[in-house]
């Protein structure tokens, strides 16, 4: 009887894990297709004749290559300013006692779980006025850092109090100053922390797409995600081409997780399970 259950416990895992992975597959396998193969029915499941001519494409064209780079440019950016501002606001709500400290944290929080949707129409109108215009990568990097704000203050304030803060004391104590302390001796032990918060600022950035469709209007301003866009028409869809930029989109984000698997599980355990 226990090896009758192993056995259908065995069987649903692996229809799940085939459910799972069949898209994923099948993007990769379509973007090695011909276009022709791509759209001819009845479907391939393996390219007959592989070919690399739709990341060629991609990669020569320059206004698809520009946005790669703005894509780059952004997400980077975005990571690098969510991580200094979150890690001192966490710093702030893990080591201060002030008024009201518990019902920023739960509004905080809260406003994370407002889908980030909702929020297009506000802060297009609040860019228009401070800016005049919302045709910027940089209000792109501000909008995403705010949006991911609110998780990585989180992960950093419960991080944060898993870190002795006899330790700064003795900072202090030899004359440091409180940021001092902070920068010399609690970030660089907070290396997992990072690592989760800036793959998450980064991820985010790199993956969104409807605020860029929204902010974005010139093509030179335009990121990835948004540019591959323009793959799907009113009539017919470029699926080689629009397969292969799916992947491209993949890379960044399946190397960053490979290359730092283990702080982003450490970071995740000790700043987001605790507090």
């Amino acid at each position: 009887m226990g090896v009758n259950v192993r056995m259908v416990r065995l069987a649903v895992l692996i229809i799940w894990a085939v459910f799972c992975i069949t898209p994923i597959f099948w993007i990769f396998s379509t973007a090695f297709k011909p276009n022709e193969e791509a759209t001819k029915f009845p479907p391939t499941l393996i390219p007959k004749k592989p070919t690399l001519e739709n990341f060629e494409y991609i990669l020569s064209d320059p206004i698809l290559f520009r946005s790669l780079l703005n894509s780059v440019f952004v997400s980077i950016s975005a990571a690098i300013l969510c991580i200094i501002i979150s890690s001192l606001a966490g710093y702030a709500f893990s080591r201060y006692e002030f008024r009201g400290k518990k019902f920023l944290m739960g509004l905080m929080l809260g406003s994370f779980l407002i889908p980030p949707v909702v929020n297009i129409i506000p802060l297009y109108v609040e860019f228009f006025k401070l800016f005049g215009t919302t045709d910027s990568l940089l209000e792109l990097v501000i909008v995403y850092q705010l949006l991911i704000l609110p998780l990585n203050v989180f992960l950093f304030k419960n991080y944060f109090d898993t870190v002795p803060a006899e330790l700064e004391e003795s900072a202090l104590v030899d004359g440091c100053s409180r940021l001092q302390a902070f920068y010399k001796i609690t970030l660089p032990l907070s290396k997992p922390a990072i690592a989760a918060a800036s793959i998450f600022a980064f991820r985010f950035a790199w993956d969104e797409f409807i605020f860029a469709l929204t902010f974005i209007s010139s093509p030179d301003n335009n990121v990835f995600a948004a540019a591959v866009y323009n793959f799907v028409g009113l009539y017919q869809v470029q699926y080689g081409y629009l397969a292969a930029a799916m992947v491209i989109l993949c890379i960044p984000p399946v190397i960053i997780l490979t290359l730092f698997q283990k702080h982003i599980i450490t970071g995740l355990k000790m700043g987001g399970l605790k507090g």
